[in-house]
């Protein structure tokens, strides 16, 4: 998807309208419409990246420290909130439904009916062994 058609960078540069709460100049941060629960907030890099892999380290390291700000006003201001998911949707399969980088933040409350479980899948040792060494071999590379 290119930068001039993506529904993010629209609202980022003020073609459609959003509740901002929060604006830096590597970020903005807004309430999700359609959100999973009120104070269900995204935060967006003004960088197009389509997936988090294509964000820069030191740019990925600030929208955390963004998140979590968010996550403490949330937990400040809507005091009935006891918790909160902070997390990506990284590629379709993942569930991202636009091709721009972005971090959830979820206000939660016991019983809220949000579901983000999954079923736990039994994986055979030898499996894992491989999986790990395959890892590892990787990472020593980065």
């Amino acid at each position: 998807m290119r930068k001039d058609t993506c529904l993010l960078c629209q609202i980022i540069d003020g073609t459609i309208p959003s509740h901002l709460i929060y604006e830096d100049d590597l970020c903005i941060a807004i309430l999700d419409v359609n959100g999973a629960m009120l104070g269900h907030t995204f935060v967006i890099p003004k960088n197009h990246s389509p997936i988090m892999e294509q964000v820069p380290d030191q740019e990925l390291s600030h929208l955390f420290t963004v998140a979590n700000k968010i996550s403490s006003a949330l937990f400040e201001k809507l005091r009935v909130i006891q918790g909160t998911n902070i997390y990506v949707s990284n590629g379709v399969p993942a569930g991202q439904r636009v091709a721009h980088f972005m971090i959830h933040v979820i206000p939660r409350m016991d019983k809220d009916g949000i579901n983000l479980q999954w079923q736990p899948k039994l994986v055979a040792d030898e499996e894992m062994v491989t999986v790990e060494l395959m890892l590892n071999e990787q990472l020593k590379n980065t």
